[in-house]
């Protein structure tokens, strides 16, 4: 199949049929194939002549791309093991406290 010049094999049974890519334009390189919208694998770049899309300009920073680590939950485990209970994050929000460890504030005398 081709896209924007390039050159990709895809699975031979899609051969001919209406497929849909997948692909951040900053990154020719690494196309997802779907049919009907079904997951059929990554196309195989076969021959490359461009790596980002021509709407891409040239000063565009590419995106960070996700890592999978969900840290709010993570801090939300290692809080639990330490304290002993879960983040109540309805009460941190509907605190009206002032802000910081009482710890922290002023002593009145």
């Amino acid at each position: 199949m081709s896209l924007l010049g390039n050159g990709y094999r895809v699975e031979p049974a899609l051969v001919g049929r209406s497929i849909d890519l997948l692909f951040t334009p900053f990154d020719l390189t690494i196309i997802e194939v779907e049919y009907q919208g079904r997951p059929m694998g990554r196309a195989v770049p076969h021959k490359v002549t461009r790596h980002v899309h021509p709407a891409v300009k040239p000063d565009a920073a590419a995106p960070v791309r996700a890592t999978g680590i969900d840290y709010l939950r993570l801090l939300e485990a290692a809080h639990q093991q330490q304290v002993g209970r879960a983040i109540n994050f309805t009460a941190l929000q509907d605190s009206t406290e002032a802000p910081g460890h009482p710890q922290d504030r002023p002593v009145q005398s």
